[in-house]
């Protein structure tokens, strides 16, 4: 319950920020679109090690588009290389235009895990990120997750014969802090962490309460649990 009214409020907030966005209609999905902007991925490359989806399986959500319209009867998943929301289809992967999705959720034994669109959004991160998942919200304070994708190059030395001589992907996420009109990224140890909350927040409660719950800010849940018991 308490993250349904989560999703309530950054609804709100996120409509506002909308307001002036382009009313686009997902008429995409209907099979006799014929704007033909849907493609079918390559099959996988030799020489590379990791995939750039988010989920391991595409999950069936809830989406919310810009112009009020909604849809809970789709499979998606985000391309991290990318930053786009794809849906599969009977006839192969349909890419989302930016702008045209609003927020998508699901349910993940038992708890909301919610998405927003990044493109309307100050955020303090210089990586291009499409969408954010939402780990809480209150019409002042946001904890945002960025989940991004880490590229590595081969390493292998051909003269020396050593080294990878495979592409690597990795999946990374980080933490991002919205409040009222300032934005913070959460990173270091946990009392690093700690002083970084204190002053984005500006809220002495940080330090009683995770000294009193003894809360591990670098764990996802631990910090989640911090916001909660800051709003109680």
């Amino acid at each position: 319950m308490r993250r349904l009214i989560y999703i309530v409020c950054f609804s709100f907030i996120f409509s506002v920020l909308n307001a002036q966005e382009e009313h686009l209609k997902p008429t995409i999905f209907d099979n006799t679109d014929p704007t033909r902007w849907m493609y079918v991925p390559p099959a996988p490359e030799p020489g590379i090690r990791g995939d750039q989806y988010l989920f391991e399986t595409w999950k069936k959500v809830e989406l919310v588009f810009a112009g009020g319209q909604s849809r809970n009867d789709l499979y998606v998943n985000l391309d991290l290389e990318t930053q786009k929301l794809e849906i599969s289809t009977e006839e192969g992967i349909k890419v989302i235009p930016n702008g045209m999705v609003n927020n998508f959720w699901y349910l993940e034994k038992g708890d909301t895990m919610h998405f927003v669109s990044a493109n309307r959004m100050d955020l303090c991160s210089s990586m291009d990120v499409g969408y954010v998942e939402v780990k809480y919200a209150s019409e002042e304070t946001q904890l945002l997750v960025l989940h991004t994708l880490d590229v590595k190059k081969p390493s292998y030395n051909e003269r020396l014969g050593i080294g990878d001589n495979n592409i690597k992907r990795y999946k990374e996420r980080s933490y991002l802090v919205l409040r009222d009109k300032k934005c913070a990224t959460l990173s270091g140890s946990n009392k690093k962490i700690q002083k970084q909350l204190v002053d984005v927040l500006r809220n002495k409660r940080v330090n009683s309460l995770v000294d009193k719950n003894d809360l591990k800010l670098k764990d996802e849940e631990d910090l989640t649990r911090l916001f909660e018991l800051i709003q109680a």
